[in-house]
């Protein structure tokens, strides 16, 4: 009878080994399933992450052209703007030296005949004797 037990005793350890084996086997299992489903989840993200960073990429591309064609038109047509403001002034700075110098030369002019206008003017305020006969 202890043979029996024995017997029963080695089949049930053998039972135990053989339920833990396929106990670990099936843990082992479903882990290897849960990281390949992390594995598949990250890789979608990474994906899904990749095609916005590109069309984000693209959209940001094309807003960028727009804003330097703006830009570049901006400053064209303020250089434009300054230019003609520019060629104002300048004629208006030329018009007044013009004026400078005829005045200028005016003013020589009667500098240089000041001594004759002098004399002009004092004989015209001197009174006229009347001739003695």
């Amino acid at each position: 009878m202890a043979f029996t037990g024995f017997a029963t005793g080695m089949a049930n350890l053998g039972g135990s080994i053989l339920s833990s084996f396929n106990d670990r086997i099936n843990f082992l299992g479903h882990n290897v399933a849960e990281v390949n489903r992390i594995t598949n989840d990250a890789h979608k993200f990474l994906d899904h992450t990749r095609k916005d960073r590109k069309a984000m990429a693209r959209g940001l591309h094309a807003d960028l052209g727009t804003f330097v064609g703006n830009l570049t038109d901006s400053v064209g047509k303020l250089c434009q703007g300054f230019h003609k403001e520019s060629k104002a002034f300048h004629q208006e700075c030329k018009a007044g030296h013009q004026a400078f110098q005829k005045v200028e030369k005016e003013m020589a002019e009667k500098r240089r005949h000041f001594d004759t206008s002098v004399r002009n003017m004092a004989q015209k305020a001197t009174p006229k004797t009347a001739k003695k006969h």
